[in-house]
C-alpha cells in the first residue's frame, strides 16, 4: 500500500502545482518593452524646481511644471520659470531608461533628456521673445509617488540680443494618480513555460503508471492461498 500511495501523491502534488502556476494573481512573464495603456487621467505628475541661470546675469530662478507620461518613454510637461526672466516652455520629454533598458518602476535613476520651446518675457523691460530649449533631467526614486530632480537645461531666446541661457535647478516630482504601467504579458514565454510544465507532469505521470505496473506485476506472481476449510458441522457442547 506504501507503494501505491507515494505515485498517487506525486501525482496529486503536479496537479496542485499545475493549477497554482494558472493561477493570474501569480506573476507571469511579460514583455521588456511593452506595457497596457492607461486611462487619460493616470501618469501626470506636478514638479517644483529652485535654481538658477549660471551663464549671465547670474539670476535665481524657480519653476513650478505639470506633466503627463503617455508611454514609460514619451511624456509632455508645461513649465513656468520665475525670474528676472520669466519663460512659458512646452517640453516633449524622452525617458532613455526606459527606452532602451525597458520599463522597470522600481528603477532609481532615469535619464530623461527633453527638447521645447516657449515664450520668454524680461520682467523689467517688459519684453517677449520666443525661445527654444534642450534640457537633460535627472530623477531619483525616493518612493512611488515621490521623486528627487537634478535638471541641467540650455535655452536660447531674443530679447535684446540673442541670448543663450544655462539653467541648473534641484527641486522634487510628485505623482498624481495611478503613476505605474501594466506590463504585457509576454504569451510566447507562457505558453513555453505551461508547455514545460505539462511535460513535467506527463513525465510524472508516467513514473507513477511504471510504479503501478510494476506492483501489479508483483501482485500477480504471489501464490494465492486459500483460507483453511471450516466444519460446518461443528455442535457445540451441551451443558
Amino acid at each position: 500500500m506504501k507503494r501505491l500511495l507515494f505515485p498517487l501523491l506525486l501525482a496529486c502534488l503536479a496537479l496542485t502545482a499545475n493549477a497554482q502556476g494558472n493561477d493570474p494573481e501569480m506573476a507571469s512573464p511579460a514583455e521588456r518593452h511593452s506595457v497596457s495603456t492607461n486611462a487619460f487621467f493616470s501618469n501626470w505628475f506636478l514638479q517644483a524646481d529652485f535654481g538658477g541661470y549660471i551663464n549671465y546675469d547670474k539670476n535665481l530662478a524657480g519653476s513650478v511644471a505639470l506633466g503627463k507620461w503617455f508611454t514609460p518613454g514619451i511624456g509632455l510637461r508645461t513649465r513656468i520659470t520665475f525670474s528676472r526672466y520669466n519663460a512659458y516652455e512646452e517640453h516633449v520629454l524622452f525617458n532613455l531608461s526606459n527606452m532602451f533598458y525597458g520599463y522597470n518602476p522600481a528603477r532609481i535613476w532615469s535619464f530623461i533628456p527633453y527638447v521645447g520651446a516657449g515664450w520668454r518675457r524680461h520682467a523689467v523691460e517688459d519684453r517677449n521673445a520666443f525661445g527654444y530649449t534642450v534640457g537633460l533631467w535627472n530623477r531619483l526614486r525616493v518612493s512611488s509617488k515621490l521623486a528627487l530632480n537634478l535638471d541641467a537645461s540650455y535655452g536660447c531666446h531674443e530679447l535684446s540680443s540673442k541670448q543663450r541661457a544655462l539653467q541648473l535647478s534641484v527641486g522634487v516630482t510628485y505623482s498624481i494618480g495611478k503613476g505605474t504601467w501594466k506590463p504585457t504579458p509576454d504569451l510566447e514565454a507562457i505558453h513555453a513555460l505551461y508547455e514545460s510544465e505539462i511535460d513535467a507532469l506527463n513525465a510524472q505521470l508516467n513514473d507513477a503508471n511504471a510504479e503501478l505496473d510494476e506492483l501489479r506485476q508483483e501482485l500477480e506472481q504471489q501464490p494465492h492461498e486459500l483460507p483453511p476449510p471450516t466444519d460446518n458441522n461443528m455442535t457445540l457442547p451441551v451443558q
